[in-house]
């Protein structure tokens, strides 16, 4: 009972892809031991000196963790916890892979699971990102070329296009050239003009892919000086799903009932912080789990009479209560613990028995409260 890697990095993009991370994010793997195959993930919110002796206990040989271990570039390996975590897990043969940002904004992740939780309905993206740009590569090539440049493209990245995949067309047609004193033409002479059958390929492929396309198909490529284009384009720009989510109740609540319902719905023992009357009835509802309070302006600009998030500062409750907008501050670890269950439940889904799926039990809270 395992899965190889190949099987496990698909399996964590259909559940959130990383194009949807955020650009100051550090996402997927972040560290690989070189296993071929994985038999037990640990899934977690966060890694802790806690959370790896679990890991070590129950053999697991991946941890799945939302919040990146290794965040910003590290210079050298030290002695403090962030290296000495990273050798005790290599040493113990466990990798880490993190589904971060890309995993709040996709449907179906965090924000999505935290508002069907407070039976939040009709629910949108507060902000969309913009979607990755596209590009049409257009090569031409000789008929004996023809498959395994357009092999290259696909195993680049190139021809997909939403649920379809190794899109590409091709026309024949003649190309003319005259090779120079110092050239070295696959077909042809020098000094002499050569007319030669050749077909034009084209393809499409996000602008992430398209260094990797343009080596590949020139290493694939007999010509010593391919010709090739690279065109914009503008048909198959789309937004994605971005972190934030806006719906509706299906009854308007007061703001305490609705405190009083996070409460029991997160297990949050303690007091939670609000900003607003309780009397105050809400029916439209904005919610961004962790740290959501630089979307209070969208969240009243788009209508909404409270926004659920943590982190709230004091300018940020002060700017709040100015606009009139109710917030909630349900606090950064209790709007994102979800993530071990939520993303167990899909792993199990789409793994369907192919390894053991491990939800950490482990409290890493580092608040306590008086």
């Amino acid at each position: 009972m395992s899965v190889t890697i190949d099987q496990f990095l698909q399996c964590m993009n259909d559940i959130a892809p990383e194009k949807l991370a955020e650009k100051w994010d550090n996402g997927g793997v972040q560290i690989d031991t070189h296993n071929e195959k994985f038999e037990k993930i640990l899934v977690c919110m966060e890694i802790t000196d806690e959370i790896v002796k679990e890991a070590i206990d129950k053999k697991a040989d991946m941890i799945i963790t939302h919040h990146p271990l290794i965040f910003s570039p590290i210079q050298s390996i030290q002695k403090d916890w962030t290296g000495r975590t990273i050798v005790k897990l290599i040493q113990n043969n466990i990798s880490v892979y993190s589904s971060h940002t890309s995993f709040d904004s996709v449907i179906g992740g965090n924000n999505d699971y935290l508002a069907k939780m407070l039976n939040i309905s009709e629910v949108s993206t507060i902000e969309e990102q913009k979607g990755e740009r596209f590009f049409k590569i257009i090569v031409y090539v000789p008929k004996e070329a023809l498959e395994p440049v357009r092999n290259s493209f696909f195993q680049a990245g190139a021809g997909d296009i939403n649920d379809y995949k190794h899109c590409s067309f091709c026309s024949q047609g003649v190309g003319t050239f005259m090779p120079l004193d110092d050239a070295a033409p696959y077909i042809g002479h020098n000094n002499e003009l050569s007319y030669v059958d050749e077909y034009k390929l084209e393809s499409i492929v996000p602008e992430s892919k398209l260094k990797k396309v343009i080596k590949e198909m020139l290493e694939a490529h007999p010509y010593e000086e391919p010709a090739y284009d690279i065109f914009l384009m503008e048909n198959v720009m789309s937004d994605l799903p971005g972190i934030g989510r806006i719906g509706e109740l299906k009854e308007a609540a007061s703001l305490e009932n609705i405190c009083i319902k996070i409460k029991k719905v997160l297990n949050i023992k303690n007091e939670i912080p609000f900003i607003g009357e309780k009397t105050t009835m809400i029916k439209r509802i904005a919610i961004c789990t962790g740290s959501g309070s630089d979307l209070i302006k969208s969240a009243y600009y788009r209508g909404c009479g409270l926004l659920i998030t943590g982190d709230i500062k004091y300018h940020d409750a002060q700017l709040a209560k100015q606009l009139g907008i109710a917030v909630i501050d349900a606090s950064h670890f209790h709007t994102e613990k979800i993530f071990v269950q939520n993303m167990s439940k899909q792993l199990r889904d789409r793994l369907k028995g192919d390894a053991d799926i491990i939800e950490s039990n482990i409290d890493i809270n580092p608040f306590q409260f008086i």
